[in-house]
């Protein structure tokens, strides 16, 4: 549920470019969407799932979510400590 509204609110964002920083293009936009639109078949598999095998689709959500966190990219270094 919260990656349908991050998506909703993702895409509002990307069509009113004035909420975007100039320097950010459109390519860059599309990429942002693209990853941040969650896959709904992908969603109603894993629910579907939880009918009959509550484990596996729990391990399904589990990739849901590492999928998510290793599409995200740095836009910036990590500071290193002094």
């Amino acid at each position: 549920m919260i990656a349908l509204v991050f998506g909703a609110l993702w895409g509002a964002v990307a069509r009113d470019r004035e909420l975007l920083k100039p320097e950010v293009s459109d390519e860059e936009v599309k990429a942002i969407l693209l990853a941040t639109t969650p896959n709904i078949g992908l969603f109603a598999a894993a629910i579907a799932l939880a009918v009959v095998a509550p484990r596996a689709a729990a391990i399904g959500y589990l990739v849901i979510a590492a999928v998510g966190v290793l599409r995200v990219r740095g836009d910036q270094p990590a500071a290193e400590p002094s």
